[in-house]
């Protein structure tokens, strides 16, 4: 079996312009002096309203492929004491790292991080703590995350990661407990990974269709100047991973496990890769293997396959790159003519290596 490469790479940013800075309500004083008002503790709840940018074009970008967050979906916030910048101290037990659950229609249920077990349907910051509250969010929620600037990802998830861009502007700083009995939480995300979209088709039809058993995704060799990274913690607030936590990996693999049955239409399989600059046409190539067995041709990435609007070549955050393939399928194995003989060749046949 043969495969030949139908190169047709599609590069689609995600990021739109950023909104113009929004400062969020707040209070005279930088800090409650509370209890509250006319010396009663107040609450006000935290209305959470989040949507995805998923690019001009509203294409597929990451796992998460909506500009919303669908029923089971979740968000990790931080709910900070504002008079403790960048240590992350929660505003109230449990608001390190609460976990957030789409109900649907921007509907949500809440896990404190203390009780993971129990589930609320109402998000609210109170003037006991006397100070005002910072808000920072990621998704989706990742168990273990003690600071919005070091979420630790993992390539071999295959998760999504996405984060607020209000994390870095401000908007959802310095929250007056005190001040509304209903505040609005603004949570815009945009995604932190870079997808590499694979789709492939047949080259011919009527006979059996092979299945496509897994894509490896690799380095062509270990003295490549391009990486590809294991893991790396991420930081939110800036909507960048953190160079020196950059671990390195020789090659990912993608399951697979459909078959391909159509000369029209292409199956796709999505990898998500921590973004990386591609340095040399053929440091990375992509291998598939069918029925079991790897093909002896790989299609080795090329500089223009991922050179994006803005010059820059490699995999960039929050951009899709598609690359399509085209399996031939007429090459097969079948007998013309058997024929058994008692008789052996008297006949040298000389060497044969293998």
């Amino acid at each position: 079996m043969t495969v030949s490469y139908h190169r047709n790479i599609t590069v689609t940013a995600a990021f739109a312009t950023l909104l113009m800075l929004a400062i969020a309500p707040s209070c005279s004083k930088s800090t409650v002096q509370g209890p509250g008002i006319d010396g009663q503790a107040h609450t006000s709840e935290l209305l959470v309203d989040a949507a995805i940018d998923s690019g001009d074009d509203k294409e597929s970008k990451a796992a998460i492929t909506n500009t919303y967050f669908s029923n089971g979906q979740t968000i990790g916030m931080f709910i900070v004491r504002h008079d403790r910048p960048g240590e992350y101290v929660p505003h109230a037990y449990g608001m390190d790292n609460l976990r957030a659950v789409s109900g649907g229609s921007n509907k949500w249920t809440y896990n404190f991080s203390d009780n993971l077990g129990t589930s609320v349907d109402v998000l609210a910051i109170s003037s006991v703590a006397k100070t005002n509250a910072d808000i920072y969010a990621y998704s989706p929620w990742i168990l273990g995350t003690t600071s919005p600037e070091k979420i630790l990802y993992e390539s071999s998830s295959q998760g999504d990661l996405m984060y607020a861009e209000e994390n870095g502007d401000g908007r959802n700083k310095n929250i007056c407990p005190d001040e509304l009995d209903e505040q609005d939480v603004p949570l815009r995300f945009h995604h932190a990974l870079s997808i590499i979209r694979i789709g492939v088709r047949l080259a011919n039809s009527g006979y059996v269709n092979p299945t496509l058993s897994s894509i490896r995704i690799s380095r062509s060799s270990e003295t490549v100047e391009t990486k590809l990274w294991s893991q790396a913690r991420f930081n939110s607030l800036t909507g960048e991973f953190i160079e020196d936590s950059r671990r390195e990996m020789q090659y990912i693999d993608i399951s697979a496990g459909k078959t391909i049955n159509s000369t029209t239409n292409y199956i796709y399989f999505d990898c998500l890769v921590i973004p990386t600059e591609v340095k040399n046409d053929g440091d990375l190539q992509i291998e598939l293997t069918v029925n079991s067995q790897p093909l002896l041709e790989k299609y080795e990435i090329k500089l223009a396959d991922v050179l994006s609007s803005d010059g820059k070549k490699g995999f960039q955050p929050g951009y899709s790159y598609t690359l399509l393939f085209t399996i031939d399928n007429y090459l097969r194995f079948r007998p013309n003519y058997i024929y058994v003989s008692e008789e052996w060749i008297d006949e040298d046949l000389g060497e044969q290596y293998i």
